[in-house]
């Protein structure tokens, strides 16, 4: 199935549109068959798209299938045209980074558990050695293999390593070393996206709280009468609520533009008060 999906996107891609330096869309499909005939796209693609298995070539030439994961490239690209597009309000945003994070995380584990595996799959044919003899999954379903190597994959990056699964062979270790480094590298990334996610979900409506808090307090010392105390909350309260939904910092983010923009924003923000004068 992997090997049709990269088959038929060779062949979406000689009909694949494209914009040119002057961001023009070229639709000609000879200037993109040309385009795509260049040895950096079209050999490259169907030199990773070749079924090695299909030739009895897995154990020669199948390590050369890890090519395709550079196509990974091409999924981020794909994923900041979802993102452009999801990204609605706050909330939405928060929910479309969570994925992100889930997503680097899963994309890592999946490739540590695909590469430890072929890894114990070449010690185990050539010297009946490694963590998959050790653990006495040779003879288990590919599924089996296949989560073994992911539980392995994410106790590493986690740094959890509960020692239940380890590797054997100095091939299989010295792997293991350069992933711990790339995992460690990764969880930090995720571990500190975290961190800023849940900072922005909750650091308004923190700060909000505290102003409240001395508002209150001040207006205590001041003996304030309950009636204006319940008006200045009130206040305080709406006009959270209001940078909330407006965003707090509306103004700051339009002086970024152009004099025409802001004044193409604000024509389409006030119009109908414009209109009716």
């Amino acid at each position: 199935m992997v090997v049709i999906y990269f088959l038929m996107d060779i062949l979406f891609k000689f009909n694949l549109a494209f914009f040119d330096d002057d961001q023009n869309i070229v639709s000609n499909r000879r200037i993109i068959r040309n385009r795509y005939l260049q040895p950096k796209n079209f050999w490259v693609d169907l030199f990773i798209s070749f079924p090695y298995q299909s030739f009895e070539l897995t154990k020669a030439l199948g390590p050369l299938r890890l090519l395709r994961l550079t196509r990974i490239n091409q999924v981020r690209g794909i994923l900041a045209e979802m993102e452009d597009k999801l990204i609605k309000s706050k909330k939405v945003n928060t929910l479309v980074r969570m994925v992100k994070v889930l997503a680097i995380t899963m994309i890592t584990a999946h490739i540590g558990a695909c590469l430890v595996y072929i890894f114990g799959r070449r010690e185990a044919w050539y010297k009946n050695d490694g963590w998959l003899v050790a653990n006495s999954l040779t003879q288990n379903s590919l599924t089996n293999k296949y989560f073994n190597s992911l539980y392995w994959a994410m106790t590493t990056i986690t740094t959890v390593g509960y020692g239940d699964l380890c590797v054997i062979t100095l091939n299989e270790r010295a792997y293991a070393i350069i992933f711990m480094i790339i995992a460690g590298s990764v969880f930090s990334v995720v571990l500190g996206s975290v961190c800023d996610i849940i900072q922005n979900m909750y650091g308004e409506d923190a700060e909000y709280e505290e102003s409240m808090s001395q508002m209150s307090q001040y207006m205590k010392q001041k003996n304030l009468n309950d009636d204006l105390q319940e008006r200045v909350k009130k206040y305080m309260n709406y006009n959270h609520n209001t940078a909330k939904q407006d965003g707090k910092d509306s103004s700051n983010l339009l002086n970024l533009l152009t004099e025409q923009l802001r004044a193409t924003i604000q024509t389409h923000i006030y119009k109908e008060v414009i209109l009716t004068c």
